[in-house]
């Protein structure tokens, strides 16, 4: 394809065919068929495209591509908790009066350049507006009392947070903000990626060519000007970007100044310094400061008698620096922001409690989340392939940083052999000019980033040669290479754990095509190491591939998991041990928009991983529920703060790491935490089987006393299960004691919830069922009852001492259980779920949920499951099947035994006080990736 044409059809002769077409579609859907057709005549016949060039079946695939990415997007409003519903009316007031000129120029930015919606624009216009509405009033000095605002604005993972903020950003100069401070996460990477999408959506022009020969981007083009005076740019941050430009007059800064910084202590102590009202030709008197990756560094991690921790300390002195100030921070792990004191109440140095509004993004459905790859049902997904950890060449979670990597395993080799048939399918789609991305995180450390790069570029130097001289010899000849086999029978047959990953693809797309393509694709393939070693002219940058589309393997760790985009990620490699939720979140980068490719989307991860990732969705999941409940009851920040600090999903937050790296052997931590509505399991249960005997023993004897005290073991007809009802708090206190179970059952803290059941005025009584299952395994609860017990797979861990119960989901419970001795009518629950999705018209309502027994259920409930360990993964290998085989021998006809509990959601809270010393923190958090261990982070 010739470069003329590569130009025309990516700049504006494709922006222009899709607003045509999107017109005579009116933006609805159609067939497939009848939008070719519309888009053939818009090219032919409209733009006077000839038919009989090379170059015209895929334009006209580009813009079908497009059309169908954006067509019937649903959106959803926001959920916004506010301290004072009233301190928005200031914008309401000047909507009227204003140009809106910044807000237009990005509409027509995101509509024109990058392909959005009017539907999903219309969306992020009314969310800006919202959230800019509880900011400060950036002109009104008088009101003394509103003239400091914070909030936070929680999002998912790649879910558009940039788009959002760069709007913000944009409306709040609408109505008179005159300073933008962007604080854009830890590295130089990132801030780089970050200046550049300033420089596109709210500057105007590429801000290292401001001051010389400008270059207009994005807002800029239509009107060749630039909107806001950059104090840095895609260069330099500010230290070195003032030091370099001080010949800037007064003139320069009556358009809004902008500075997009690292959150780095040198750094924001220069800006502290210098950026002050009517100093160095500053004017405005107010600041928006939007944090990025909010709980990242900006957290003040010392005690409230201590002086604040540098980087927070230098953030709050800017935001006090100015009369009007507001502070926004954007987020996916809004955690560690809660944490921050709610009561602060020196006014001249607030911390940065959002006191005043939080709001609740919601992704649009076109959003490829944690819903499609880690379902709630627990579901497997096509998008994962499970690794061993035992398999040859597999690099250790746990290694040092100059560990010798010098083989790459089969499943890697695998993953590379996926990205390269990928390529090839969207290109075949007409995607031509995309990038494409994949990425392998398998290490924090620097050397050994090197030496995977090396092994990769070794491995894709041998089958570029393969493929060069054999690619065009038939089928048969040209896989008689290994290498060639593995690539075709991964298309036509599967993956090593015999996934048929391609199955719906083979029928768009032939193998005689794949093949065809394989060389154009593999020649075009490039390594790079994302990681602070790689500066300036070293680091990667999509826009050197701007023409034909970046086809890059990435390679890094901390940088790749904080904010930083792949562009067109497809294929994921990743083998971390970052058990906390608020780290593990932030690694998920395949989450985002895939349009067209999202059935290409594979990630490679271990099975621990994906008990990880579950865990962390589900706690997120719940989260927003919560935030959402909290927002019908006209609820305040302090009160979701509130909430929270109070979950007992805060257990598995990088807060019990960094207590953990502060604690001194002598200290112990002390945590209130409400579990009223909260269920739990054990869902992790050791593998030493004398240790379930006394599990089994304990549950037993408890049985016997309740007989000996005159109990009834009721038979629910309706379950099949046993129950024993109106049980002593203090019974179940004393089981809870005699159970052994792993310490990283970390909600199941036997030690704190049986403390807290012995002392509870309010759950006096409690129910205790005994699950039953499909088992042939028979499990006696007593003499005469002997019931089926349940089938749960499982997975072993390397290096753990305890086997993880339930798939991929890691749970042993099934939310039916808790409807054990609840008689509910047909009409209660039809009429429950009418209630629910009235409050949430937004989500699936089409039965009870675990979450909605608690909230029906006056009495707590614990839960007995007797487990029959279910050894059936086609996924496993070999060696994992045998060890497999040889844990649930070794537990001979015993069954597991393992507890679930769960208590009722009332308005007086169920606190449980949970204690933990030095030993206990080690070992829930031994061999935890923490950010500021990162290798990458050691640079200035």
């Amino acid at each position: 394809m010739n470069d003329e044409i590569i130009s025309l059809i990516n700049e504006p002769l494709i922006k222009k065919a899709y607003n045509i077409l999107d017109i005579l579609l009116e933006g609805s859907k159609h067939t497939h068929t009848d939008t070719v057709k519309y888009a053939t005549s818009v090219v032919s016949d409209m733009l006077k495209i000839p038919r009989n060039i090379p170059e015209f079946k895929e334009l006209v695939d580009i813009i079908v591509s497009k059309y169908e990415s954006n067509v019937g997007i649903k959106v959803f409003d926001p959920d916004i908790i506010v301290e004072d519903p009233n301190s928005g009316l200031w914008l309401k007031k000047k909507k009227d009066e204003i140009s809106h000129s910044y807000f237009s120029r990005y509409r027509h930015y995101l509509f024109n350049d990058e392909g959005f919606s009017g539907t999903v624009i219309d969306n992020i216009e009314a969310s800006c507006e919202k959230a800019l509405s509880y900011c400060a009033d950036p002109v009104n000095f008088a009101d003394i009392a509103n003239r400091k605002k914070r909030g936070l604005i929680v999002g998912d993972v790649q879910s558009g947070k940039t788009a959002n903020y760069l709007g913000l950003i944009s409306m709040a100069c609408d109505y008179g903000y005159k300073v933008i401070v962007l604080l854009a996460g830890l590295t130089d990477s990132l801030r780089k990626q970050t200046q550049k999408r300033v420089d596109t959506g709210f500057i105007g022009a590429y801000s290292n060519t401001i001051g010389n020969i400008i270059k207009y981007v994005g807002v800029g083009i239509s009107n060749k000007d630039h909107y806001a005076i950059p104090l840095t740019n895609s260069d330099n941050d500010f230290a070195k970007f003032v030091q370099e430009n001080l010949n800037a007059t007064a003139g320069d800064f009556n358009k809004p100044v902008v500075l997009v910084i690292k959150k780095n202590a040198k750094i924001l102590e220069s800006v502290e310094k210098w950026l002050r009202p009517g100093k160095n030709n500053i004017s405005g008197k107010n600041v928006l400061i939007i944090d990025d990756e909010a709980d990242n560094a900006s957290v003040n991690t010392k005690k409230p008698d201590q002086d604040p921790s540098t980087i927070n300390k230098y953030i709050r002195k800017i935001y006090n620096n100015f009369p009007i100030a507001s502070y926004v921070g954007f987020t996916a792990t809004p955690f560690a922001n809660i944490f921050i004191n709610p009561d602060d109440t020196d006014e001249a140095d607030q911390d940065l409690f959002p006191a005043d509004f939080i709001v609740q993004l919601k992704a649009p459905d076109n959003y490829f989340g944690g819903g499609n790859i880690f379902p709630l049902d627990g579901s497997g997904s096509r998008a994962l392939r499970k690794l061993d950890e035992n398999e040859s060449n597999f690099l250790p979670v746990s290694h040092k940083k100059d560990v010798a990597f010098g083989e790459l395993p089969e499943s890697l080799k695998e993953a590379i052999l996926c990205f390269l048939i990928n390529n090839v399918i969207r290109t075949k789609r007409g995607q031509v000019t995309k990038h494409r991305s994949m990425m392998i995180n398998i290490s924090k450390y620097n050397d050994p980033q090197e030496s995977i790069r090396f092994c990769v570029d070794k491995y894709l130097e041998i089958i570029q040669n393969i493929i060069e001289q054999d690619s065009y010899k038939p089928v048969q000849e040209f896989i008689k290479n290994g290498e060639m086999k593995k690539l075709y029978s991964l298309y036509t047959h599967g993956d090593a754990t015999k996934v048929d990953f391609y199955k719906d693809i083979r029928e768009e797309i032939s193998w005689e095509e794949i093949q065809n393509g394989l060389e154009s694709e593999i020649k075009q393939f490039v390594t790079a190491i994302i990681n602070n070693r790689y500066k300036g002219d070293m680091r990667f940058d999509y826009e050197n591939y701007g023409k034909k589309g970046a086809r890059v393997i990435a390679i890094g760790g901390f940088v790749l998991s904080r904010g930083l985009t792949l562009e067109g990620l497809m294929v994921s490699y990743y083998s971390r041990n970052a058990g906390a939720y608020d780290t593990l979140l932030q690694m998920c980068r395949w989450f985002g928009y895939r349009p067209k490719y999202d059935d290409l989307c594979r990630i490679y991860i271990s099975q621990t991983n994906i008990d990880s990732f579950f865990a962390v969705l589900d706690a997120v999941r719940d989260l927003k529920e919560q935030f959402t409940e909290m927002a019908l009851r006209n609820k305040k920040p302090r009160d979701f703060g509130l909430m929270i600090k109070e979950s007992p999903e805060i257990l598995e937050t990088t807060l019990l790491i960094t207590s953990r790296n502060k604690m001194r052997s002598t200290d112990i931590l002390s945590l209130y935490l409400n579990y009223g509505g909260v269920y739990t399991d054990t869902s992790k249960l050791f593998r030493n089987p004398s240790l379930n005997i006394k599990n089994r023993n304990a549950f037993d004897a408890f049985v016997q006393t309740h007989f000996e005290k005159g109990k009834v073991l009721n038979h629910q007809i309706n379950t099949n299960r046993y129950m024993f009802t109106d049980v002593d708090k203090e019974d179940i206190a004393a089981l809870l004691k005699r159970v052994v179970i792993p310490y990283e059952n970390k909600k199941f803290d036997t030690e704190s919830l049986s403390e807290y059941i012995a002392e509870s005025e309010q759950f006096k009584f409690w129910d205790v069922v005994v699950a039953t299952g499909k088992s042939n395994q028979k499990y006696r609860v007593t003499n005469g009852v002997l019931i089926n017990a349940v089938e749960r797979s499982f997975h072993l861990g390397k290096g753990e001492n305890f086997i993880r119960i339930g798939g991929s989901n890691n749970r042993i419970i099934d939310p039916g259980i808790f409807n054990s001795g609840l008689d509910l009518s047909k009409d209660f629950i039809e009429d429950f779920l009418k209630r629910k999705k009235n409050e949430n018209p937004d989500k699936n309502c089409e039965e009870l949920t675990a979450k909605d027994y608690l909230k029906i259920r006056t009495k707590p409930l614990l839960a007995i499951y007797p487990i029959d360990l279910k050894n059936d993964s086609n996924e496993d290998c070999e060696a994992m099947k045998a060890e497999k085989t040889v844990i649930k021998e070794s537990f001979g006809t015993e069954l597991l035994i393992g507890f679930a509990i769960g208590f009722p959601e009332k308005e007086s809270k169920a606190i449980v006080q949970y204690r933990a010393n030095r030993v206990k923190l080690d070992q829930l958090t031994k061999d935890n990736d923490v950010d500021e261990d990162e290798e990458e982070l050691e640079d200035d």
